[in-house]
């Protein structure tokens, strides 16, 4: 199987967003693609799996080439049930053997045309394991955390849950091609590593487009990523590729720096030679002044562009007010439940002010619920709710219903803060939002655009109790490390609910599971709760349903606790040594890579060729480290 992409242009009524990409997608190989929102990713996906009709140029693929798609947004019409959804490319192959099977007794006349037809027929039927489809397509429901079974209706699945199942329909049939648009916006930890470990085993080529850096790096072996038009290609995972970008723009910063020295020194040349050329209007002077114009002419053509670092960055800085009590939320004997589906039973916890708390759990265990409950009901006079008197909210919310229909833009940056439509598009257009873009309906907003605004409403309002509800999803790599950085200078009290793990470990101190109905507090990083938590290993394939998943943490401890009891003390003793090693080292990759990009920003490239030469060996170290441990 190879794909190929062929000098690939597309644009949308004249706004160009692929120049030229040629590329190939060989067998096997792992493609994480990167760039800014809007930049394209989504498009090629679409172009390669034959979705969207480019510009120009054209894909080509090996005949026989099966290719599975997952878009960030599913629609269900050509299925009724799961099992109609998730077996959608598996049943008509057995209906056409089914048809093949009847053509051979019916039409003896016509047996060796339809036995050739039914070979090739079972031969794509078997290659999609075709007789095993249902068993695999239940097992796969528990596997994604999913209680539904085969016969249930479509309907009675969230949003969420849909988006899961398509990226089950996708993997079920194991197509030679497997294109994943953001497939971890709705996949909590258990999820999410159940999808690594799978991808990482797959056989087949994947593409995958995600602004899980974690995620990218555990899969990818290759970047693509998509810069103003173009693609460029970068070996390694997204590590490599961060490190080798952040190098190469170092490098290209002092090339850039030579130039414009150069530059610099010819265009005075040529001011002193127009000078000299006007005041004497010698023939001899105005030639030296052609030369000197053709020559600056060529060096500003050879010039490079103004090197970047790939970074369209959102600029965030929240404000708060101040504090005068100790306890920000005590939540104390709360309990939810929907009919017979029982969230929260007597949960308790006290958050204090000034502490940053990440939130996590299965999906559906009520993480959302609690959130929003706490910033609709919150007060200090609620017995099971209670929110300091002197704490403001800042609410980055999920569900666009806090808004009513029509509310614009400007309508929810004046609700919490009563400013004026200027200072609302001072903040906006640091969060690249346009001038324009103030009388747009909420609802109209896309995914990424409606956290940028969920920021400006948190930053307007000053608040100093920050309550976010997946705060990064569907913002870039370079967005979501500017929240971060925001989020790490914010010296108020933040709740966080998030799924990345880069974004926990950057902005939490304090890690408390939604577990067993109650609220489980867990001092430290997100990487040394889940390191100590997690399952060993989460298999690609085996049964898996929803209450395992639910006690996926517990299960992972208890097992690791047996571990230890059956293994030498000192065996132990390492592997926990090993992980806190990897979680130091991680942490310091992750200020050596700030770092250079400030380097680079200041222009200082020798410090941040000096800084590239300890980040190198911090990652080769990180790698040994993972080798060692297994993980």
């Amino acid at each position: 199987m190879r794909v190929q992409i062929n000098n690939l242009s597309h644009d949308y009524a004249g706004t160009v967003v692929l120049t030229d990409v040629t590329a190939a997608v060989l067998p096997g190989q792992h493609i994480g693609i990167v760039g800014a929102n809007g930049c394209g990713k989504t498009t090629l996906m679409r172009i390669l799996c034959g979705d969207l009709e480019p510009t120009g140029g054209s894909v080509t693929s090996d005949p026989g080439t099966r290719i599975g798609y997952v878009p960030q947004s599913m629609e269900f019409a050509d299925a009724r049930t799961v099992g109609e959804y998730l077996l959608a490319d598996i049943l008509p192959l057995r209906a056409e053997l089914r048809r093949l099977e009847s053509a051979m007794s019916e039409e003896p006349d016509r047996l060796e045309r339809v036995l050739a037809e039914y070979e090739a027929a079972r031969e794509t039927y078997d290659a999609a394991n075709g007789d095993t489809a249902e068993e695999r397509a239940e097992r796969l429901l528990g596997e994604l955390g999913l209680a539904a079974a085969l016969e249930q209706d479509l309907t009675t699945l969230s949003g969420g849950e849909q988006n899961v199942l398509a990226l089950g329909r996708a993997v079920i049939s194991r197509p030679d091609l497997l294109i994943l648009d953001e497939p971890g916006n709705h996949l909590d930890f258990a999820g999410l590593a159940w999808l690594e470990e799978y991808l990482r085993r797959y056989p087949g080529a994947v593409c995958i487009v995600s602004h899980n850096r974690y995620l990218l790096d555990r899969v990818a072996e290759t970047i693509w990523e998509i810069e103003r038009g173009a693609l460029s290609e970068y070996t390694g995972n997204y590590s490599d590729y961060r490190f080798t970008r952040l190098a190469q723009a170092l490098s290209d910063q002092a090339t850039y720096a030579v130039q414009q020295r150069k530059l610099a020194r010819l265009t005075e040349l040529v001011r002193v030679f127009e000078e000299r050329a006007r005041v004497t209007g010698d023939p001899k002077w105005g030639k030296r002044l052609r030369a000197r114009r053709t020559m600056l002419e060529k060096s500003r053509e050879q010039a490079m562009d103004t090197p970047t670092i790939g970074d369209s960055r959102i600029e965030v800085a929240f404000q708060r007010t101040g504090v005068k009590a100790d306890i920000a939320v005590d939540i104390s004997g709360y309990s939810k439940a929907f009919g017979q589906r029982v969230l929260f039973a007597d949960a308790g916890l006290t958050v204090h002010v000034g502490e940053r708390i990440g939130i996590v759990g299965p999906n559906g265990s009520g993480k959302t619920t609690l959130l929003e409950e706490l910033v609709t009901t919150g007060s200090w006079d609620n017995t099971h709710l209670r929110v300091g008197p002197s704490m403001r909210i800042g609410y980055c919310a999920q569900k666009r219903e806090r808004f009513a229909p029509g509310t614009s833009v400007t309508d929810a940056m004046l609700t919490p803060g009563f400013s004026t439509q200027n200072e609302i598009f001072g903040i906006l257009s640091r969060l690249n939002f346009v001038w324009k873009d103030l009388d747009r309906p909420v609802e109209s907003l896309s995914g990424g655009e409606w956290n940028r605004l969920q920021l400006g409403i948190a930053i307007i309002s000053k608040a100093n109790l920050l309550i976010l509800d997946e705060p990064t999803n569907h913002l870039d790599i370079p967005s979501r490390e500017a929240v971060e950085e925001a989020l790490h200078d914010f010296d108020g009290t933040i709740i966080a609910v998030s799924h990345d793990r880069y974004f926990l470990d950057a902005i939490a101190d304090t890690i408390v599971v939604l577990d067993d109905l109650k609220l489980q507090r867990h001092q430290g990083s997100f990487s040394e709760f889940w390191m100590s938590h997690r399952p060993r290993s989460v298999p690609a394939s085996g049964q898996a349903d929803l209450n395992r998943r639910r006690s996926a943490v517990r299960n992972g401890s208890a097992k690791k606790r047996e571990q230890n009891a059956g293994n030498a003390g000192a065996q132990a003793g390492e592997s926990k040594a090993t992980e806190q090693k990897i979680i130091a080292l991680e942490a310091k990759q992750n200020e050596l890579e700030a770092q250079m990009a400030d380097a680079f920003t200041a222009g200082d490239y020798r410090r941040g060729r000096k800084i590239g030469s300890d980040l190198t060996e911090v990652r080769k170290r990180i790698e040994e480290l993972y080798a060692r441990w297994g993980g």
